[in-house]
């Protein structure tokens, strides 16, 4: 049994890695939270320095007044949950509509070959 050993010229030692400061390293729920942190003292300092006019861009706490206001009293003789409930019925009725209207279009679209020529364009246009 033979063995083969590389010549001490041709070995190369190994490359060392340079060093590299160690990284400051921040979670994603960090990052997300000073985010929204930066964001809202901006809205604040833009409000508070009145570069923006009021009706424009109302302050912070003007918005969770009014919210406040429209959760507690309504709007229009109607609660803010009636509002929701009404706008969650017209989406899920949309949602009914499409789906009663797409699935068996898709349907013919797989199944037929004549149905898919007629329908395929106007589902790519």
């Amino acid at each position: 049994m033979s063995s083969y050993e590389v010549p001490a010229a041709i070995r190369t030692p190994e490359a060392r890695r340079p060093a590299i400061a160690p990284k400051f390293n921040l979670s994603i729920r960090w990052i997300s939270g000073l985010t929204l942190v930066v964001l809202l003292a901006a809205w604040w300092a833009i409000t508070a320095s009145g570069l923006i006019e009021p009706l424009f861009l109302p302050s912070p706490s003007a918005v969770l007044q009014k919210g406040w206001l429209l959760a507690t009293s309504g709007y229009m003789d109607a609660t803010l949950w009636q509002h929701l409930g009404a706008s969650l019925g017209r989406i899920g009725l949309g949602l009914l509509f499409a789906v009663l209207t797409a699935v068996p279009v898709g349907i013919a679209i797989g199944a037929n070959r004549v149905a898919r020529g007629v329908l395929d364009p106007l589902i790519e246009f």
